[in-house]
């Protein structure tokens, strides 16, 4: 008989770094939806699921390993729309995070995206140098 490590196929460290994950799951307080963020090969998309089948939707459409974090995930009490944080906190040097070198540094800002349509909207930048500033939060209202 043989042991069972000795059937298993061995994997990369690459391999190992570059699998996709979930992360951020959060519901809507008055519908019955969820989101999560996406991560694939450090591509950060948002994605919903909602009653009756929960079958998982991508809504946003970040395209590739942009560097750009996304965090504070929330959907609104109707679960219609999800508002979120994206980019990092302003360094040191008053910068914020840029791995790809562009030219024009992104900027941490403050999103919301139509559940139905995926279409984001900015609502500002958030620039500040402390983690908890992107901890965005939604009126009970809406």
């Amino acid at each position: 008989m043989l042991p069972v490590a000795g059937l298993a196929e061995g994997f990369t460290i690459e391999q190992v770094l570059s699998a996709p994950f979930p992360y951020g799951l959060t519901s809507a307080s008055h519908a019955p939806r969820v989101a999560w963020v996406f991560d694939n090969k450090g591509e950060r998309n948002i994605w919903v699921a909602g009653s009756p089948d929960f079958v998982p939707r991508q809504v946003t459409h970040y395209k590739g390993d942009d560097g750009q974090a996304i965090a504070s995930v929330r959907l609104t009490p109707d679960g219609k729309t999800i508002v979120y944080a994206r980019g990092s906190e302003i360094n040191k040097e008053g910068t914020s995070a840029n791995p790809q070198t562009l030219t024009k540094i992104p900027k941490q800002q403050a999103w919301a995206a139509d559940v139905s349509s995926g279409r984001p909207r900015l609502l500002g930048d958030i620039g500040c140098d402390k983690e908890e500033c992107e901890d965005l939060q939604i009126s009970p209202d809406g």
